[in-house]
């Protein structure tokens, strides 16, 4: 049932990236980000290794390898098109979703069987009602996995690895550090989700005195992310992927901070209100029986503090949570039912625990506060509710969220680009997905995801001087366009050059864009050009 829910509300907003527009033809898309990771797999898939673009510089720019190898293959299939793309990868989510299902369930059951304690009876009616208010509470996770990201991969190996390390008569070592450890290599961050399982390992060694299966589960896991590292390091020559310089580095955690509260504050707040004393009931009340519980919700408030740090993720909240926090919440959620299920709460008691629950919940989905309560400057607007579209969730046909125009726009840039250069040319772009996946072209990343250089740029609270692409968010705040044109000199541009570089590129209008050509470059389709600019005038 709760797998159900995921992928009715995945199928739902999926939709939004069904693009259909003269400009484009029909486009199965997904997010522009995701695009990057399948740039990087189209490549592999060609033979041409884990680059960008074949013959690109070796930089990694994704962030999770994993779900890199499982893009790749898609490209080999029968019936795949790169306007299929998303189409394809939502099929593979969805096997995935229904996998996350079966993993958050056998959790919360062999949770509770490890407290020895028995669900309370319930009828059909009541328990399908539990399952799909589970769903929907999280629709954030359903929403991340519609745009194409790897976060129900993560989730599904989380989860598993929790799942196994509680399982009933003692875990397997070896497949508890191989599921941490997949997790890991999926995303970096997915050490924090990895709590509950490596908790369970070790209170099982605490009380068995059996630490020879941690030792195994331990070192099976460090193997996979050892090698991982050493793999990286061999073949980029840094130790961690691109990203993590472009979005933690040279940005003090005192201004990271600054929006990472901004975009957090409502679930930081109703993590302070209603789970933590939650937790707190529940060691009271269950002590060794709430161990686990408690595990599951540390994992939610460490997913929490580490977004809040990192200043959160640039497409803000979706339904309550960003792509780190969104597979955070589903540890809150096993956390809850598990504790309302292994820990003895009678009367009074239980009754306001459930009501704790709930508000842990449904407060962060319902409610949108005004940013500024922080500083309790308009208290009054603090609760805001949040627009839905409800007609949209019982009419089949229609997406929750409006069609992505961005996504559009971009797909719309690759396949223009294609259009006005040769095979070999490079251009400069802000998003660094889409149009270089369209294009079949090569790319200068202005934003720094895929360029080192600007990566390690520090990042500032105001626009640069000559701002392209620039915004005050974590990932795409550090620019300097002048010095991308000096050392990559791009045949093609979608911004406008800098100042510096100006004299040696060519304005023209194609496809209704702007687009500047540099005037020595064999990889420009001139005729096209000088078409384009004597039927605009130019």
């Amino acid at each position: 049932m709760l797998g159900s829910v995921w992928l009715f509300f995945a199928a739902k907003l999926f939709l939004s990236y069904l693009l259909i527009h003269d400009s484009i033809g029909v486009v199965w898309a997904v997010a522009d980000d995701a695009y990057i990771t399948a740039d990087f797999a189209r490549t592999l898939a060609q033979g041409e290794g884990l680059r960008w673009y074949p013959g690109a510089p070796k930089v990694e720019g994704f962030s999770s390898p994993l779900w890199v190898l499982v893009m790749a293959p898609l490209h080999w299939l029968p019936g795949f098109t790169e306007d299929r793309l998303g189409l394809f990868v939502f099929g593979v989510n969805s096997l995935i979703l229904l996998g996350c299902a079966w993993a958050f369930a056998l959790g919360v059951d062999r949770t509770r069987l490890a407290a020895g304690t028995h669900l309370p009876r319930m009828g059909v009616v009541p328990w399908i009602a539990l399952w799909v208010v589970a769903g929907v509470v999280t629709i954030s996770f359903s929403s991340w996995t519609s745009r194409g990201f790897e976060v129900a991969l993560v989730a599904l190996l989380a989860l598993s690895a929790y799942a196994e390390a509680v399982r009933p008569g003692g875990y397997r070592a070896w497949c508890v550090g191989l599921l941490i450890g997949l997790a890991v290599v999926a995303r970096m961050d997915a050490a924090l989700y990895c709590i509950p399982a490596g908790g369970a390992c070790a209170l099982h060694a605490w009380r068995t005195r059996d630490w020879r299966r941690l030792l195994v589960a331990a070192v099976t896991s460090v193997g996979l992310v050892g090698t991982l590292l050493l793999s990286r390091y061999f073949y980029y020559g840094d130790w961690l992927p691109n990203t993590y310089y472009l979005k933690a580095t040279n940005w003090p955690v005192s201004e990271r901070l600054g929006f990472g509260l901004d975009q957090n504050a409502w679930p930081i707040l109703v993590a302070a209100v209603f789970v933590v004393p939650f937790a707190v009931v529940l060691w009271i009340r269950g002590k060794r029986g709430a161990l686990l519980p408690i595990l599951c919700l540390s994992a939610h408030l460490a997913v929490l503090a580490y977004s809040t740090c990192l200043g959160g993720d640039f497409s803000f909240e979706s339904f309550a949570y960003d792509r780190f926090t969104a597979v955070g919440a589903l540890f809150l959620l096993l956390g809850l039912f598990s504790g309302l299920l292994s820990v003895p709460l009678r009367g009074a008691l239980r009754i306001v625990a459930t009501c704790w629950a709930i508000g842990s919940l449904v407060l962060p989905v319902v409610f949108r506060p005004n940013a500024a309560f922080l500083a309790v400057v308009r208290p009054a607007e603090l609760f805001t509710v949040r627009g839905f579209n409800w007609k949209a969730l019982v009419n089949l046909k229609e997406p929750l969220h409006q069609i992505d125009n961005w996504a559009q726009l971009f797909v719309y840039f690759g396949k223009t680009a294609e259009q006005v250069s040769l095979p070999g040319a490079r251009i400069a772009l802000c998003p660094a997905g889409a149009p270089v996946y369209f294009s079949h072209r090569g790319g200068v990343d202005l934003l720094g995801k895929v360029d080192p250089l600007v990566a390690r740029l520090r990042a500032t609270k105001v626009p640069p001087v000559e701002r392209r692409c620039w915004q005050a968010h974590v990932g795409h705040n550090k620019e300097d366009i002048a010095l991308s044109f000096r050392v990559h000199k791009p045949d093609l541009s979608l911004p406008e050059p800098p100042a510096e570089a100006a004299a040696n590129y060519i304005h023209f209008k194609y496809g209704k864009l702007d687009w500047w050509a540099r005037r020595d470059s064999p990889y420009v389709r001139w005729p096209v050009v000088e078409l384009a600019r004597r039927s605009a005038g130019m």
